[in-house]
């Protein structure tokens, strides 16, 4: 593994970082940029990173398919410039190349540092940063955390185009790559949705939305309301069935007064009625 400085005031308020999402893969930023070689150049393989990486003490990452999508994160954030060479796929972080940030040219030569087998294409850089775009411009400096809109990820003009305000990134109950709930958005929901597990039906629906890119929603908000009305809410013990009496099934106080009093009455007309067929099967 290579030896390489990483600065932790320019990584702990980097504007470029807060475009990588999930957010939790921020985190692994300072650990990923070890693996450039005295050139700024990595072999960018998946399963060839997880073992260098995170196999031996990282159980939270979920083998190559986890560090596959967090690459592809970094990628869509304009962060990693990634290219096919000699039957492989290479990697740089942008930037690294900067003075003071690898090792100097005469230690490389001097082979006391060894670089990639292969250089970075400058060129292709170049064109790469120019016709790129970041999936979503940093916040400016000094303007607040400001109201954000709808929630999601994609190209402008397509499903998930509206994105969370600074503040709301933070606070998210359920942070998936095709859905995003913040707190304040499942709590809303919770009071309109008391009945459903609400954590397990947004796995569902990651799941769903990453089968279905068509599908994908504009605003979450929107998606989880039409997804959990869906959801009936359970049955009460023993409606119906003729062994419980109605007035013990049902509590009045949860329906409207017009539904609970056509109950009420029903059950009163049984009443009224039950001596009349106990009569009648005697004789």
């Amino acid at each position: 593994m290579p030896n390489r400085l990483v600065n932790g005031d320019l990584i702990g308020t980097s504007a470029a970082l807060l475009r990588v999402h999930p957010v939790r893969y921020r985190a692994e930023f300072a650990l990923l940029l070890t693996l450039a070689e005295a050139n700024g150049v990595f072999e960018c393989d998946a399963a060839l990173i997880y073992q260098r990486l995170y196999a031996r003490n990282r159980p939270d990452i979920l083998g190559p398919v986890d560090v596959t999508d967090m690459l592809e994160s970094y990628a869509k954030a304009m962060m990693l410039f990634r290219w096919d060479e000699r039957g492989k796929t290479w990697g740089h972080w942008v930037k690294q190349d900067k003075p003071g940030r690898l090792p100097s040219p005469t230690r490389l030569k001097g082979k006391h540092e060894v670089g990639a087998p292969v250089e970075l294409p400058t060129g292709k850089l170049n064109e790469w940063l120019a016709n790129g775009q970041p999936m979503e411009s940093a916040p400016q400096r000094g303007l607040g955390l400001g109201l954000g809109g709808g929630l999601g990820l994609g190209k402008e003009g397509a499903p998930g185009t509206n994105r969370p305000s600074l503040f709301d990134r933070v606070l998210f109950a359920f942070e998936g790559k095709y859905l995003r709930v913040t707190a304040s958005q499942d709590e809303k929901l919770a009071e309109a949705f008391p009945w459903v597990d609400r954590p397990a039906e947004y796995r569902k629906m990651e799941s769903y939305y990453e089968a279905n890119p068509e599908r994908r929603p504009r605003k979450a908000s929107r998606a989880a309301h039409n997804w959990f009305n869906r959801i009936p809410p359970p049955r009460e013990a023993g409606k119906g069935n003729g062994k419980v009496p109605m007035q013990e099934t049902f509590d009045a106080a949860q329906l409207s007064e017009a539904t609970a009093r056509k109950i009420q009455e029903r059950y009163a007309q049984r009443e009224q009625l039950a001596p009349v067929a106990a009569k009648r099967s005697m004789e």
